[in-house]
């Protein structure tokens, strides 16, 4: 009897027993699967982690990498810079890398040769960076480099002057290009009294004054551990980076820093287009614009993305007998605090040109568009974000998204964010972003442009 009870407790336990593995598994596959849903790039492989100084670390692992990429972000950029600083965040950076203690400029170049690795710094508009790329295998040999010069660059004198004149060149060459010409016209429009505002000859004017004390003085402002994001891009596991970079960074001080509030851009463009005449033996007129965006954060950014995606396809509809390739135009967002967004194309006939360019924009900001319209230029949208932010480049947007967004997995989402979009969502954008923008054109005859 007893033995026929304890066989029934038995089975009944092993029925339960199944039941609720069962259960476990059904709900863990669910949410394994309700999360992929909503993640759009391989976020699993994607992480976060603070030093022990409370320095953010975005680690993006690939297992199959044949190259790795550190990223050493310093938030600021050229819009903490005063106007007789501009300039001086660019110039302390490049000055940085050319030597440190323990490896002379001349030791430092053929050290980073051998191991096929790449040192390179940029100042944008809200941060600045200094990136690290080398073959996976030759990563600790070229960090223990990377590291010597973020924590003990010393500056050569005899580098100072040989410095000014590469970077005096390099603005000389800029300046000449008819490109550079017509931009520098838009943003004195669009930016002038604006902390994003910078010109070549305001930089070299600057850098021509800089001296050591104020390159030293600026780079200890900038080694702070407030303003510094790390991003890794590579296949060292987390908790070996993690080891690797708390045992550089994790003395570095956490000095008070603070964003500056930024005013807004203006909204009112000047009627007429810019007009720069060359002499250049050419049939074609270059058109420039420039136009206000929103910011990444707002639902407006990815309206707006989808409108320039309609833009490209009303463009080439307008031009099925005419040469697509010549005329091919580039309209793009950028990625900015307060945002704008840029148009290039060549014309033959730049007055044709313009008023076709004023009519796809009223088009596209008076009218909705078709449902099969709408549905391609959001998977072209897509597909182009996706390109922008290739693998290549994933270390550096990941944190770039984190200093403008403050958090990094909004990035990953963009799927999402692109599902909210309506044709009405992208009319109001348009409505509001397309009808205020500034041409500058570049033509051999004024007299073609009779606007």
């Amino acid at each position: 009897m007893l033995t026929n009870s304890f066989q029934v407790i038995i089975k009944n336990i092993s029925i339960k027993s199944v039941f609720i593995f069962v259960l476990i598994l059904l709900i863990i596959t669910i949410s394994c699967s309700n999360y992929n849903n909503n993640q759009d790039l391989p976020s699993p492989s994607t992480n976060e982690y603070r030093l022990s100084n409370k320095i953010p670390i975005i680690h993006h692992f690939e297992r199959e990498a044949d190259h790795t990429r550190l990223y050493f972000f310093f938030i600021g950029g050229m819009s903490h810079e005063e106007i007789p600083q501009k300039g001086l965040e660019e110039f302390t950076l490049q000055y940085a890398t050319k030597a440190a203690y323990k490896y002379p400029a001349s030791v430092l170049t053929k050290s980073l040769s051998s191991l096929g690795a790449d040192i390179k710094c940029a100042t944008e508009m809200d941060l600045s960076y200094c990136r690290l790329k080398c073959p996976s295998s030759n990563f600790i040999k070229a960090f223990i480099i990377f590291r010597q010069i973020l924590l003990y660059p010393t500056f050569p004198s005899n580098m100072l002057a040989v410095l000014k004149t590469d970077m005096f060149n390099n603005i000389r060459a800029s300046s000449k290009s008819t490109s550079h010409k017509l931009t520098s016209k838009l943003n004195k429009a669009l930016l002038q009294g604006h902390p994003y505002y910078s010109t070549s000859l305001l930089k070299y004017r600057n850098i021509s004054k800089i001296n050591r004390h104020q390159v030293k003085q600026h780079y200890k402002r900038l080694i702070n551990a407030r303003r510094i994001i790390i991003s890794y891009q590579g296949n060292i596991p987390y908790f070996r980076i993690y080891r690797i970079m708390d045992s550089s960074f994790k003395h570095l001080p956490r000095r008070w820093f603070s964003l500056l509030k930024l005013p807004r851009l203006p909204t009112k463009p000047p009627s007429q287009p810019f007009i720069e005449i060359t002499d250049q033996d050419n049939s074609s007129s270059t058109i420039f614009a420039q136009f206000k965006a929103p910011s990444v954060n707002t639902p407006d950014f990815w309206s707006l993305l989808v409108a320039t995606s309609i833009f490209k396809e009303r463009w080439y509809n307008h031009l099925t007998n005419i040469n697509i390739q010549k005329y091919q135009p580039t309209i793009s967002l950028s990625y900015n605090r307060y945002n704008f967004g840029s148009f290039q194309m060549n014309h033959d006939q730049p007055k044709k040109g313009l008023l076709l360019i004023k009519d796809i924009f009223h088009q596209i900001s008076s009218t909705l568009a078709t449902k099969e319209q709408f549905n391609r230029a959001v998977t072209l949208a897509k597909k182009e974000f996706l390109n922008n932010i290739n693998s290549n480049n994933m270390a550096y947007f990941l944190s770039k998204w984190q200093i403008l967004t403050g958090n990094w997995r909004s990035m990953l989402k963009y799927r999402n964010r692109l599902k909210r979009v309506t044709p009405k969502t992208v009319r109001t954008a348009a409505h509001k972003y397309f009808t205020n923008y500034m041409f500058a054109i570049s033509t051999t005859d004024e007299d073609r442009i009779s606007l």
